[in-house]
């Protein structure tokens, strides 16, 4: 209803701009069809306010306004607002919106959100429990598409890009993980965020190794990754300069 509102005041606007625009336009002789129909929209998201605040000059026919210093920052305020209710009623007609669901079955401290950012938390448990995986899956859910347009494709780049990448996984859920601590056991939870990926079974450090590397070498019938080092960690004379490594590469890793 807020929405329907906000758009027919946005049209009236738009509406009574375009004709008082069009006065204008016959009385000075400048802006055709097509600059008054610009500066009507910018009129109704409060555009032109900020820009005739700042030049003291009409935006379709340059015409000097002659306007007090108090004039120019009272249509300058008053264009500010009106851009800002624009932007946010845009994006709220494009932003899909996201529930929070509590689901007994689940088990204690549990919860996932979906690809389009709806989160479902247990509704068991202590209220640390909860307040873990609600801060958790908040961060799941903001990276979620939430802007209607093309969002089902965009939601599964995304899926796909998280299921495939370890280090796209380790980086969300210790992310997620570390944020839910520090708002729950302040900075004494964070090691515990770091390592959540890999203590509950996100991610292996094999993963991870295989994945940070830059490409493979086949010598001997053996699989080597190849790494760029920041600094020499042998006692060779050449330590603290960059190199690259050869590793074997973990049994069961994929080619990068």
């Amino acid at each position: 209803m807020a929405l329907a509102i906000g758009a027919a005041l946005l049209a009236g606007s738009f509406v009574n701009s375009r004709f008082s625009r069009r006065s204008e336009a016959k009385a000075t002789g400048k802006g055709g069809l097509f600059g008054i129909i610009g500066a009507a929209l910018g009129d109704a998201t409060g555009v032109s306010g900020i820009y005739e605040a700042a030049t003291d000059e009409s935006v379709l026919s340059g015409t000097p306004l002659n306007r007090s210093e108090e004039e120019r920052w009272e249509g300058g305020v008053g264009g500010g607002i009106q851009m800002v209710a624009t932007v946010f009623g845009v994006r709220t007609a494009f932003k899909g919106k996201t529930t929070v669901t509590q689901d007994p079955p689940l088990p204690a401290g549990e919860g996932f959100t979906d690809p389009f950012g709806n989160i479902t938390v247990s509704s068991k448990g202590s209220a640390a429990d909860r307040a873990l995986v609600r801060y958790h899956e908040e961060v799941h859910s903001f990276f979620s598409p939430k802007f209607r347009p093309l969002r089902n494709l965009r939601a599964s780049i995304r899926m796909n890009g998280y299921q495939r990448s370890a280090l796209l996984q380790y980086v969300e859920e210790a992310l997620a993980e570390t944020r839910a601590q520090m708002k729950v056991n302040g900075l004494k939870g964070i090691p515990e965020g770091v390592r959540f990926p890999i203590a509950n079974g996100y991610v292996t450090l094999s993963q991870m190794v295989t994945e940070a590397a830059i490409g493979t070498v086949i010598y001997g019938g053996i699989v080597y990754g190849v790494y760029v080092l920041t600094e020499d960690d042998s006692d060779s004379s050449a330590a603290g300069s960059g190199g690259v490594r050869l590793t074997p590469a973990p049994a069961g890793g994929g080619s990068p």
